[in-house]
């Protein structure tokens, strides 16, 4: 089992009776569950239609299946879900998956533990959030590693035609630059009701 890094409020946890810190762990351990659920369905939904692009024609239709579905997808992953899944980075391809302050923090927080030498399947973190507007939400996210298949459009080193599509459908494109195994960013996961499950 992945270990887990939850950073939810421990001291008021831990002050409740051991009936309702019972039942805490039981709602975050569910919690737990629904995000990976979330994010291993995404994943596989843009792994698979990013592969066949590719398969077919290459990583230049892999750009064009990433810029015309990826949202799609999304969406159809998320209707009628207790959660909302996206994907986010710090530096972003599209900016509509740009990072807000929490997802920041969180990347910022995978990179120093990646740094140490931490798996990156033991990076994780579920924590409840209220906003500035003072609404309370439960978010979770997981890191994206960068690998082999997401360097031809993601590395350092693109061809030409790569570029051209890219500067085409992502005028404001900063994800270049990275190397294998680096984070690429990360699965970002709230739950809908705030205070689901």
């Amino acid at each position: 089992m992945r270990k887990v890094a939850i950073t939810v409020v421990l001291p008021v946890l831990l002050a409740l009776p051991r009936s309702e810190f019972a039942a805490s762990s039981e709602a975050n351990d569910l919690r737990l569950q629904q995000a990976r659920a979330a994010t291993v369905t995404l994943g596989a939904q843009l792994s698979g239609a990013l592969k066949a692009a590719i398969k077919e024609g290459g990583p230049v239709a892999g750009v064009q299946v990433c810029n015309e579905q990826a949202m799609p997808l999304t969406d159809l992953v998320n209707e009628g879900g207790t959660v909302h899944v996206e994907r986010t980075a710090l530096k972003v391809r599209n900016p509509l998956n740009t990072a807000d302050e929490w997802e920041r923090a969180q990347l910022k927080a995978f990179e120093q533990a990646l740094a140490t030498g931490v798996d990156p399947e033991a990076l994780e973190v579920l924590e409840r959030v209220t906003s500035t507007d003072g609404v309370s939400t439960w978010r979770y996210m997981r890191p994206i590693m960068t690998a082999g298949v997401c360097l031809a459009c993601h590395g350092s080193e693109l061809s030409p035609d790569v570029a051209a599509v890219i500067a085409e459908r992502y005028p404001a494109d900063q994800a270049t630059g990275f190397e294998l195994g680096q984070l690429r960013g990360a699965f970002s996961v709230r739950f809908n009701d705030g205070d689901a499950p």
